[in-house]
Order: C-alpha cells, then structure tokens, then sequence
C-alpha cells in the first residue's frame, strides 16, 4: 500500500509544469493532512458503534464479536471508491518500453515500399533507468537528507505523547490523554494553515534555500520542548502562560521544518537524469521514508526511558541527544546539499 504514495509523487511531478511543482506537493501534504484530521478521529467514533452509534449496531455482532469492524469496512468501501474514481479518470501515459524502428524515407521514388530508398533506421530507445543513473552523489545525499528528516519527524511524533504524559519531575508536562489530543490537534491546525504558503515562499527563496532553511529549525525545535519541561517543573505548572507560549513557537517551528517533506519531493525529482528514472526514483524515495517511520518511534521512546532512569544532566540526556544529531542533520544540508540543473525533461 505504501507503493501509492511514491506512485503519486510521480504523477504530480509529471502532471504538471515545473512552476507549479510548489502549489502541487503543498496540495498533496495538505490532502494526506487532511485525511489524517478527519480519519482519525472518525475511525475513534466508529470502532464500538454499539455506544457510540446505537441503534442497528447495538447487536452482539457489532457489540461483542467485532467492534472493530465497522471503521474497517468503512475504510476499505472509501478505498474502493478511490480505486474505481483513479480507473476512470486516470490513464496510463507510459508508452511501451521499446519504441519501433523508424523508417523515413527521402523522396527519390515514388514507390510506396522502402525499398531501394535511403532510409535512415531509429535504433530501438530504452526507457528504463539503471542504478547507476540514479545513484549520483546529488540523489545518494537528498536521500540521506530525506531518511533524517523523516526519522526527527516521526521521533517527534512518538515521543511527545510519552514525555507530555510524564510527571514534571522527569522533565515532562503531566498532562491528561484529553489534553495531549488537544496540544496534538493545535499542532495539526498551524500545520495545515502554514502548508498554505508553502507555494508563496518556496517561489520567493527558491526550493533550496527553503529546504535549508527549514532543516536548521530543527534543533530549536527540538530545545523548546526540554525548554518546556524545564519552565513546567520550575512553576510546577503546565499550563502557565510561559509553557503554553513556548509550546505555541514549538509547534509553529515543528510545523515549518515540515516544509522540507514537498521540498524533498520537488528537489529529488528535479535532480532526476531523464523522465524514465522519476519512477524508481520516488520508489527509492519512498523506501528512505518507510526505514526511518519503523525505526524512528523505538529509537525516540528507548532513549527517553534510557533517559529517565540515569540522573546524568537530570534526566535530560535524550534532549540533548537529539538537538546535537539535529545540528549534524541541518549542517549536512547545509555542506552536502548544491543547486543542480533541472532534469531535462520538457514540461507538459
């Protein structure tokens, strides 16, 4: 399943012109976005529609046997509907991998044959990309940046429900389930208002630059929360205005440093040699972002409990930590990362 996402970076890149790339990879980060606010939520008041929903659902089927069902079979008759919407209004612009000779024949005989005429035969053309077109040094670091960049985001994802959830006294905020939801959904919101202009500035900085720019936020990022914890244990409060406003420039800067996902996206695929390697390019792409989302969320919660349990620097060895390995991962943008000439492929 995760194929389609690679397979849509693709399509967006192809489907449209070079000067749009911007206001595309920001749709397609706020229609995943998107899904994401509304899924979630709705497979939560789906599951158990015997209390929730009542009525018809209140049998011993839904009740007892499978109370989970239900989100399930909602969400496989929505990706039914999607695979039927993309067969329809969706064709495959792929030509055959081997094009047919040509035979153009200069105008001596009026013969319709090719016969007896000069002719001038087009070699077969191959529209496939090896490895050793795609593994430049330009591809080999945007991947390596791409693997970082996912691995601080999904390392994020999983430990701040973990760490606001512990007491102050190990550096946390000890907050309710009820109030992690909320902190988790206001970050969504600036998330998706900031993806708004995402076209705007990457037009005015160039995709570069943003991508640069956003990958040095990250260890600020990172210090404001062991900021956060450090002002809430001193207080001995979360809510004091001082932690919600720190929290509120935390989630704003953890929501830009997203910028460098649709910046990847337009950058690996401008660096792409040729058309036919955009495919396995994004294939590749999209195995650097699998990695990082199975390995990122054990990493992040194993070196919070490693944490907690030593008294070096009072528990706050897992910030310190990954504020020195985000440094290493903005100053490898900073050093390995060059403008490159776009792909040679003419924009549609």
């Amino acid at each position: 399943m995760g194929g389609t996402w690679s397979a849509m970076r693709t399509m967006m890149s192809e489907g449209l012109p070079r000067e749009h790339h911007g206001l595309g990879f920001a749709g397609l980060s706020l229609s995943y976005r998107t899904g994401q606010i509304i899924g979630l939520p709705l497979g939560g008041f789906l599951a158990h529609p015997d209390k929730s929903i009542g009525g018809p659902f209140r049998s011993p089927f839904w009740a007892d046997t499978y109370p989970f069902a239900l989100p399930c079979v909602v969400g496989g008759g929505l990706a039914l509907v999607a695979v039927v919407i993309s067969q329809i209004y969706m064709h495959e612009t792929l030509p055959n991998p081997w094009r047919p000779t040509i035979c153009i024949r200069r105008q001596k005989t009026a013969s319709n044959s090719c016969e007896g005429s000069d002719e001038v035969s087009v070699t077969p053309q191959r529209l496939t990309a090896s490895m050793r077109d795609i593994c430049t040094p330009t591809i080999l670091n945007l991947l390596a940046s791409n693997f970082l960049s996912v691995f601080f985001t999904e390392l994020l994802f999983a430990l701040y429900p973990l760490w606001a959830f512990s007491s102050r006294e190990l550096g946390g905020l000890q907050l309710t389930p009820v109030q992690i939801g909320i902190h988790l959904s206001i970050r969504a919101f600036i998330h998706f208002a900031l993806m708004l202009g995402f076209p705007a500035i990457n037009r005015r900085w160039g995709t570069l630059t943003l991508y640069k720019r956003t990958t040095a936020l990250w260890p600020v990022s990172i210090a404001l929360l062991w900021l956060a914890g450090i002002t809430a244990k001193r207080l001995d409060d979360s809510n004091a205005p001082i932690v919600w406003t720190i929290l509120v420039i935390q989630f704003t800067l953890w929501s830009v440093t997203s910028f460098s996902w649709a910046a990847l996206g337009i950058l690996i695929n401008d660096s792409t040699p040729f058309p036919a390697a955009r495919s396995k390019l994004n294939a590749i792409m999209q195995i650097t972002i699998v990695i990082p989302q199975a390995l990122a969320p054990a990493a992040g919660t194993s070196l919070f409990a490693l944490s907690i349990r030593t008294t070096f620097l009072n528990g706050y060895v897992v910030w310190l930590v990954l504020v020195l390995a985000s440094m290493l991962h903005a100053l490898h943008a900073a050093i390995c990362l060059r403008r490159q000439p776009v792909s040679s492929e003419t924009d549609a």
